[in-house]
C-alpha cells in the first residue's frame, strides 16, 4: 500500500488482491458454519434419540413422537438463548457507543453543554 501525507492510497491490483482475500476468507467462514451448524443437528437427533429411549421405558411415551420432539428442543432451545445473548450483547456495545459520541460531542448544533 502507497502511503503519501495524505490518506492511504491502494493501487488497483493491491485492491483486487485484498478483494480476493476477503472473498475467500468469507467463502471459508460459511462452509464453517455449515459443518457447525450439521454438528449441532446430528448432536440434538442423538440427544432426542437418547432422550426419547429413556422415556419410553420411564413413561411408556411413543419413541418417535418423543424423539422428534426432544431432537427440535434440544435444536431449538439452545439457538433461542444464543440469539438472545448476541442480541443483548449488540444492543449493550450500541448503547456505549452512543454514549460515547454524545459525551464527545462538543460544539455544532445539538450538541449538549456540560454543566
Amino acid at each position: 500500500m502507497t502511503t503519501g501525507n495524505g490518506p492511504l492510497e491502494a493501487t488497483p491490483e493491491e485492491t483486487r488482491e485484498a478483494r480476493e482475500a476477503i472473498r475467500r476468507a468469507i467463502k471459508r467462514l460459511n462452509v464453517l458454519e455449515t459443518i457447525i451448524i450439521g454438528a449441532a443437528v446430528v448432536i440434538a437427533l442423538g440427544g432426542g434419540w437418547l432422550g426419547a429411549l429413556l422415556a419410553r421405558g420411564m413413561f411408556d411415551l411413543p419413541f418417535r413422537t418423543t424423539w422428534m420432539v426432544l431432537s427440535v428442543l434440544f435444536f431449538v432451545v439452545p439457538a433461542a438463548v444464543a440469539w438472545t445473548i448476541e442480541r443483548r450483547g449488540r444492543r449493550a456495545r450500541r448503547r456505549k457507543k452512543e454514549e460515547a459520541d454524545r459525551d464527545n460531542r462538543t460544539d455544532g448544533p445539538g450538541a449538549r453543554g456540560r454543566d
